[in-house]
């Protein structure tokens, strides 16, 4: 906004100053003064003043399309972050099912409930309450597979919250003409 106040003060002041030195010709006229003056007058103060306007409309003009360029790509990082955060769940959850089925699978009846419980996040609990888990290969890659999924999913999750803050910013960064820029609708 402050630069449509700037773009607008420049224009009222390029217009005075033409119509400064237009009142100015008119008395010279009325006067009957043949020649006219030659120096630096109202009018060439109007033409600098204008491009000077001209200057400060182009440059947030510019600098708007810039942002909403980015405005439109964070928001199509946020879909690809959430796309890709649900697939690392999802992912962390079949692998966390094969660990239940497995833990299940060795166990005994009793403890079978137990593991049909189990959540991503709390796999590593169960090799420290299960030391000879610890012993197969299949348990413990399973288990580096989960908690790489979770570190991931994790990382999208904040990858999101910083893409966040960015498109948050745009919608009100006073230098930008923000009713270009797209709005995001948080869910």
């Amino acid at each position: 906004m402050f630069w449509f106040y700037l773009f607008l003060l420049f224009v009222v002041l390029g217009g005075l100053s033409f119509l400064a030195q237009y009142r100015i010709e008119k008395r010279e006229e009325a006067r009957g003064v043949e020649e006219k003056n030659k120096s630096f007058g109202w009018g060439a103060f109007g033409v600098i003043l204008g491009f000077f306007a001209c200057v400060w409309f182009a440059v947030p003009v510019i600098y708007t399309m810039y942002e909403v360029s980015n405005q439109k790509y964070d928001i199509q990082s946020l879909r690809m972050y959430d796309a890709n955060a649900a697939i690392y769940k999802q992912k962390a959850d079949n692998l966390t099912q094969q660990f239940a089925h497995y833990l299940a699978e060795v166990y005994p009846e009793h403890e079978r409930d137990v593991f049909k419980s189990i959540s991503p996040d709390k796999v590593s609990l169960y090799l420290a309450k299960y030391p000879d888990l610890r012993a197969s290969a299949t348990v413990t890659t399973l288990v580096d597979q989960i908690e790489k999924l979770n570190d991931d999913y994790y990382s999208q999750q904040l990858q999101r919250e910083v893409t966040l803050r960015e498109i948050r910013y745009r919608q009100q960064n006073p230098w930008i003409f923000s009713s270009f820029v797209p709005e995001y609708k948080e869910k």
